[in-house]
């Protein structure tokens, strides 16, 4: 009887082998796993029946809830403290401080909030976020429209032109940054948030100064330049922020491994 054992090696480490790379693969796929005795299997196998619409439609806005109300107080802080000179020591004023205001420099804490609510539910949610965030203030908007002389913080006189730059550039800046954060979530926990202030921090000057200054006598390109080097300045400053929240914010099954 000959028994080739080179040839019993050689095919258990061909198997080993391979079933080694479906294990690696099988990591880079959200909800699913390997069984050893062949073939993949889903991770939710022992979830229950999907819920009905109702339920469903609850479970997703409860995930939203609390990202809404962040956003809206990020917004008006940016737009309530729009008109607060932005100094560091009293008594020394920069020269910026004729434009460059605290509202100016909040505007990363929209995106922070954003890129926590990315990372826990992933970039539906988030988006669905920032677009209720916008209806909300849209209606409230409406209602001061129709009804001039009810009194809401948020209106006054700023210039129809400014107000509009403004807030198209907060949106599209808010959708980037929910895009952005995706596209770069990594193992290394830094990537996805630094990238995500990065994108978002040029299209929103990108956006508001065109917009708003374009063809006027206003020297915009000096000032662009400058808010957007503060908002990555503080962009940065969160990131050592988010790094200290991921424990508490942590991510649902499939949009972890960063």
């Amino acid at each position: 009887m000959h028994i080739d054992v080179g040839d019993g090696l050689r095919n258990g480490r061909s198997i080993g082998f391979r079933q080694g790379r479906l294990l690696k693969e099988t990591a880079r796929v959200p909800g699913r796993a390997f069984v050893m005795s062949g073939g993949y299997s889903s991770n939710n196998a022992r979830r229950p029946e999907r819920e009905g619409g109702i339920t469903a439609f609850g479970r997703r806005l409860k995930r939203v809830i609390l990202p809404v109300l962040a956003l809206l107080a990020a917004i008006s802080a940016a737009y309530l403290y729009r008109a607060q000179p932005f100094t560091l020591i009293d008594g020394i004023v920069p020269a910026t401080s004729a434009w460059l205001s605290w509202g100016a420099i909040a505007l990363p804490l929209g995106f922070f909030v954003i890129h926590l609510t990315n990372r826990r539910y992933g970039p539906a949610p988030a988006a669905a976020a920032v677009a209720l965030t916008w209806l909300i203030i849209v209606g409230v908007i409406v209602a001061h429209l129709l009804d001039p002389r009810a009194e809401i913080p948020w209106i006054n006189d700023m210039a129809p032109r400014t107000g509009l730059a403004l807030a198209a550039a907060l949106l599209f800046s808010q959708l980037v940054a929910v895009v952005a954060f995706d596209g770069m979530r990594s193992i290394r926990w830094w990537s996805a948030p630094l990238s995500g202030f990065f994108w978002a921090s040029l299209a929103f000057a990108g956006v508001f100064y065109p917009s708003a200054y374009l063809g006027t006598e206003v020297a915009w390109l000096g000032r662009m330049a400058v808010h957007f080097a503060a908002l990555l300045a503080g962009g940065a400053a969160l990131t050592m922020v988010y790094w200290a929240c991921r424990s508490l914010v942590r991510p649902l099954p499939g949009f972890a491994g960063y």
